[in-house]
């Protein structure tokens, strides 16, 4: 004879299985992430995005393994068709996590964003001059 116990975790696994496809977790649920500009047909561009005044059509469901990321120009620019907001994978292309946090590398004119929080991609980006105050400050701690 069954009992109570194993018949209520084999319908908990089933409905783990079969209707959350497997791969959803009935505590973590998906992250939501805000997404323009990232060429995708039918997403819209990052001008309109600044421009709304409702974010909430940009909002995108992100997968588990997931997170969401901003790219923004180095400089102070108007263009925010330049911008993207989006989903990205958690591992980088090293392999390693993604660490929440805005960063540039050398020889690229963007900054790159990563957040772990729901609809996180949404703020304002760095102005420039803000930017190159901190980084000119950094490199004089270095050198001191």
């Amino acid at each position: 004879m069954v009992n109570i116990q194993s018949y209520t975790l084999f319908i908990a696994l089933f409905l783990q299985k079969h209707v959350l496809g497997g791969s959803r977790s009935l505590v973590a649920p998906s992250r939501w992430c805000y997404e323009c500009g990232t060429g995708v047909t039918g997403t819209k561009d990052c001008l309109e995005f600044a421009m709304a005044s409702s974010w909430k059509p940009f909002l995108r469901e992100c997968s588990d393994d997931q997170v969401c990321v901003k790219i923004v120009p180095a400089w102070n620019s108007s263009l925010y068709s330049r911008t993207q907001r989006g989903c990205t994978p958690q591992q980088s292309l090293n392999g390693f996590k993604h660490q929440p946090g805005c960063w540039g590398s050398d020889g690229t004119s963007f900054i790159t964003c990563f957040c772990y929080e729901d609809s996180c991609n949404g703020h304002m980006p760095l102005q420039a001059p803000q930017s190159l105050a901190f980084v000119l400050i950094l490199g004089l701690l270095i050198l001191l």
